[in-house]
C-alpha cells in the first residue's frame, strides 16, 4: 500500500497499448478473443488485435501512490486489520 510498485503481483501487471492509429491506452490488459479489453480508472476500451501495434509491460503499478496519505493513522490501521481478514 505505501510503495504500490515495488512489488506488483502477477496478473496486476499494468501495461501500455498502442494502437495502429497511435492511439495509447495504459492500464490491465485481459484477452477477450480476438481483441483485448484495456481496464483503466476512467474506462474500459477494447482493441481488436489486428489494431495493436505495440504492446508492453510497465513497471508502474495500477495502485496510485500516495494513498494512505490521506488516512489518519488510525484510518490506516483500522485497514491494515481489515485486509489482514481477507488472507
Amino acid at each position: 500500500m505505501l510503495l504500490p510498485s515495488k512489488v506488483i503481483k502477477t496478473g496486476f501487471e499494468a501495461e501500455t497499448v498502442r494502437t495502429a492509429d497511435d492511439r495509447v491506452l495504459t492500464g490491465l490488459v485481459r484477452e477477450d478473443g480476438d481483441a483485448l479489453r484495456v481496464l483503466s480508472a476512467d474506462a474500459t476500451v477494447r482493441v481488436p488485435k489486428g489494431d495493436v501495434a505495440a504492446r508492453t509491460v510497465t513497471k508502474i503499478s495500477v495502485m496510485p501512490e500516495g494513498l494512505a496519505d490521506a488516512l489518519s493513522r488510525r484510518e490506516f490501521e483500522d485497514l491494515v486489520a481489515y485486509l489482514s481478514t481477507l488472507r
